[in-house]
């Protein structure tokens, strides 16, 4: 998988004259003015606000920019949630090109080379309301340390809260402090990590095969997998939706608990999540297409153009339907809105729920409609095999055919660089007899293991 860095650099060439005790207030030689400054990132600025295709820089530039918090010699503050906004230019052929950050008040470095600069910053920027109830609901610097405090929303409607390091992937020290003046034009390059833990999700570039996928199984001769789909079948799907129901202490345990973490303080200094609320409470994550009376408010995202339903009942010719799902696997959104989050650091295992309502048609030239057509409802709970961890994203795939649906829920990949992806592949997979499963009325076992590749578990009910 192709690797993507997202840097944003604050451009710091500030020049303050400071005594050895270290005052703020002195005469300032040779004003350098600071600027502002990131690696050029290209987005298409179509809508206000959400995520503009999966580019982070882009993300945080449309998004109202990052907050910094900065510290003279640890103590005393410099810069207080300062908003970091991006400069644009429309580029030829539609969309805009970032070329600069901006802030205000100007700042300066201190002159004195034995005095210090402490720099935290997150995205996106936010001077959240007291009533705040989702997403980022306060920013703190209490005792000089900054804390971003997060509440998952139950219906998915989340903030991509990413965080400010120097990119020292040793992990010895993540975020820049005891700073001197530096030369001129050496930059403070921020780069952005995510903060939280990902479930599926459109695919990241051209070239990713994670995410939340959706594939067609058909039978082989017995086997549940392995069979190629008729020319005269066509599979779509109106809607998805995939809720978080609780956690399990281990995979095979009989009870799940139902309280989930969801709010959390997060350390700009340090990178930990700490200070954990829980809540009987069920996350839900709705994809779905367009409807006669528009999008539903919680729709989580749209559904690809390639498998979307285009209505039951209505007209529509066969060569209009789109090819639907296939044994190929393909990414079910067309455009994700918000991302189904976890907060990390919950060392139990997610347990989630698909539900998916998809339709089969049949070719058939003597009937009216010149197909047949059959509405499926199915369900199904699976546990996914790993603690969320912070910057990782678990990849889903839907296996469905007719009245049967499985579910792999596959161990982590890197969120922020997009590579080293994790997915179950079934051509390394030894086939099992399919058991006799009757429609919309899958086997009462709980989930069998049918075996563990990969850091994958395959599901089958």
């Amino acid at each position: 998988m192709r690797l993507y860095k997202y840097y944003i650099a604050l451009l710091m060439t500030m020049l303050v004259a400071c005594s050895e005790g270290g005052s703020l207030e002195e005469n300032i030689p040779d004003n350098i003015p600071v600027e502002l400054g990131a690696y050029a990132s290209k987005y298409s600025d179509t809508r206000a606000g959400g995520i503009l295709g999966n580019n982070d820089l882009a993300s945080i530039a449309q998004n109202g920019g990052f907050g910094v918090y900065s510290y003279f010699m640890h103590t005393q503050e410099f810069m207080n949630n300062q908003q970091v906004t991006a400069v644009t230019r429309d580029i030829e052929g539609g969309g805009k090109e970032i070329v600069g950050w901006t802030y205000s008040p100007m700042k300066y470095w201190p002159n004195n080379p034995s005095s210090t600069l402490d720099f935290f910053a997150y995205a996106p920027y936010a001077r959240p309301a007291a009533n705040e109830t989702s997403g980022i609901i306060s920013v703190d610097d209490a005792n000089h340390i900054p804390i971003v405090s997060y509440q998952l929303d139950q219906y998915g409607k989340n903030v991509d809260l990413m965080w400010g390091t120097n990119g020292d992937t040793s992990g010895a020290k993540n975020v820049f402090t005891d700073m001197a003046k530096p030369s001129v034009n050496q930059k403070v390059e921020f780069k952005f990590k995510h903060t939280l833990a990902k479930i599926g999700g459109a695919a990241l570039n051209g070239n990713d095969t994670g995410g939340l996928t959706i594939q067609l199984d058909v039978d082989n001769n017995g086997n549940i997998t392995g069979g190629k789909k008729p020319a005269s079948m066509k599979v779509t799907v109106s809607k998805i939706v995939i809720k978080v129901l609780g956690t399990k202490d281990a995979l095979d345990a009989n009870t799940i608990d139902r309280e989930l973490p969801i709010k959390g303080d997060f350390n700009l200094t340090t990178g930990v999540w700490s200070n954990y609320t829980r809540n009987n409470i069920t996350l839900f994550y709705p994809v779905q297409t367009i409807t006669k009376t528009g999008l539903e408010s919680n729709a989580h995202g749209k559904l690809n153009s390639n498998i979307v339903e285009p209505g039951v009942g209505t007209a529509v010719s066969w060569e209009d339907i789109p090819e639907g799902v296939t044994v190929t696997a393909q990414n079910v959104f067309g455009e994700e809105f918000t991302q189904m989050l976890l907060l990390p650091g919950d060392e139990k295992y997610p347990v989630i729920k698909a539900e998916i309502d998809y339709v089969v048609r049949t070719k058939d030239e003597d009937l009216e409609l010149g197909y047949t057509e059959i509405t499926h409802h199915i369900t199904k709970e699976a546990v996914i095999p790993a603690f969320p961890q912070m910057a990782k994203r678990y990849n889903l795939r839907l296996h469905i055919g007719v009245g049967t649906i499985k579910f792999d829920a596959s161990g982590a990949d890197d969120w922020n660089l997009g590579q080293g992806t994790f997915y179950f592949d079934k051509t390394s997979q030894t086939e099992r007899p399919g058991p006799g499963i009757e429609e919309d009325n899958p086997s009462g076992d709980d989930l069998k293991y049918l075996s563990k590749k990969d850091n994958s578990l395959w599901f089958e009910w």
